[in-house]
């Protein structure tokens, strides 16, 4: 499974804007299977699948609105779950100092 993981911390109109783009643009073809986002104010995770965000210079998330495009992908580590049920993500943890740990279930 190929993952895209990005970080925002840039707030917008009640919510955080998430790059989801290369350096020369939205990404082309068929690149990842989903994309992680970081909320790093929040501690929150997006996990939410390529074909609702492919071809996009960059999404909205809002995590305090109810009905909001991507909150069903919120948190939704069972996504990333093989049909076996092994590989699933357990934990992830990251900070924008730059260190990170992933411990992956087996």
């Amino acid at each position: 499974m190929r993952v895209q993981v990005k970080s925002t911390m840039f707030r917008d109109r009640g919510g955080y804007s998430c790059t989801v783009r290369g350096c020369r643009g939205p990404y082309q073809g068929d690149p990842f299977d989903f994309l992680a986002a970081y909320l790093i104010p929040d501690d929150m995770w997006y996990i939410i699948p390529a074909e609702k965000c492919s071809g996009q210079g960059s999404i909205a998330l809002y995590p305090k609105l109810k009905k909001s495009k991507y909150g069903a992908y919120r948190e939704a580590w069972h996504l990333l779950e093989r049909p076996n049920g092994e590989g699933v993500v357990k934990q992830i943890e990251a900070c924008a100092e730059g260190a990170a740990q992933v411990e992956w279930g087996v």
